[in-house]
């Protein structure tokens, strides 16, 4: 790591900056520990921020009280070695962090200050610890657009067929590509690891419908197509990934809102301002996780360990040249989903957790 341009970490509108253990001076259990530090020049809350949560004076008015779902997972990482990380969160955030007991059901953490600021600091560094802790876990869950028309999966069944017969394309077979059922567009990705996470998250999805859906759509019709190809390589000619283009101003808006609403209450930690939007045709990682659960699920198998196998490629360059501008159907976006991966319904898509109606 440059230590004079360290890794930044934002959350809502506070920024930190993240610091590796020098793993020379620590112990392996020590380097387990988050190690974090508020940046000096930390942002100034907006006003309205407090509203996020739901801060209680108990006490007899005399504290200030807030409850935090903190997956188990990271209770331990919340106490840290011999307590302290808690210890120190508690020294330079003046509240008091109460973390359940090993075994306890409770996943509730309790955070108690003399001020509201106390409190909503040290939820900020909770909220900080655990998005750095989802960071190693892998993904459970996404935000989605299903691309499962009649037209659309007609269109791409044909696609697939005409690709596999061409005697110019080679090194593809039909364990590379989607599942016509399960054609959709990602918005965002999630780690939910508790029923608690995925009632919040659900929670959040349909608040955007108020906040940032009906904003942007003013009660139009939101009709996109997908049509045309792109790649995610520099190197038509080794692609992991060819996906189906999507362009409309609307939808990005709200795949960028959707995404800063989740990443401002600590859900998920934003790596770019626009949502990159794109519907997943053909991926080498389908042909690599013969063994996974689910060897059609086009997303990265978790957030660390990506690259224990050599991924393989494909040479994309005749599909380009023959079919990138095929068109492969209009929708009527109507529906946002809470997806869960490795999962199927009854119509051949993925479980949902949630759907956020758009009318």
């Amino acid at each position: 790591m440059d230590v004079l341009n360290p890794e930044l970490m934002w959350i809502g509108q506070r920024c930190y900056r993240v610091n590796i253990p020098d793993l020379n001076r620590t112990n392996q259990q020590e380097t387990r520990r988050i190690n974090y530090e508020e940046e000096d020049f930390e942002c100034e809350m907006e006003i309205g921020e407090e509203d996020f949560y739901e801060i209680e004076t108990v006490d007899n008015g005399r504290k200030f009280q807030l409850k935090v779902h903190v997956p188990q997972l990271f209770h331990s990482q919340i106490i840290g070695t011999k307590g302290n990380t808690k210890r120190r969160l508690e020294q330079e955030t003046g509240a008091s962090i109460l973390v359940p007991k090993i075994g306890s059901k409770d996943t509730n953490v309790i955070v108690k200050g003399n001020t509201r600021k106390e409190v909503i600091s040290a939820k900020a560094r909770l909220d900080q610890i655990m998005i750095a802790g989802r960071a190693k876990q892998q993904f459970t869950h996404f935000l989605s657009v299903p691309f499962i028309t009649e037209e659309i999966k007609g269109n791409f069944e044909k696609f697939r067929t005409e690709i596999l017969n061409d005697p110019d394309i080679h090194g593809l077979d039909i364990s590379y590509f989607q599942k016509p059922e399960k054609l959709h567009l990602t918005l965002v990705m999630l780690v939910l690891l508790d029923n608690e996470d995925r009632a919040i998250a659900s929670e959040f999805l349909q608040d955007c419908r108020e906040f940032i859906v009906d904003p942007i759509l003013q009660n139009q019709t939101l009709n996109v197509q997908l049509a045309g190809l792109d790649y995610m390589n520099d190197d038509p000619s080794a692609v992991n990934v060819l996906y189906g283009k999507v362009s409309n101003d609307s939808l990005q808006a709200i795949a960028n809102g959707l995404a800063s609403y989740f990443a401002d209450r600590g859900l998920i930690q934003l790596k770019q301002d626009n949502v990159k939007m794109h519907v997943t045709l053909i991926n080498s990682k389908f042909a690599n996780n013969d063994d996974a659960v689910e060897n059609n699920d086009h997303h990265s198998a978790g957030q660390k360990n990506n690259n224990q196998f050599t991924r393989k490629t494909f040479d994309a360059s005749q599909i380009l040249k023959k079919y990138k501008d095929y068109y492969f159907g209009s929708l009527k976006v109507e529906e946002i989903h809470l997806s869960q991966r490795f999962s199927q319904a009854s119509n051949g898509f993925y479980e949902a957790t949630s759907v956020l109606k758009l009318k």
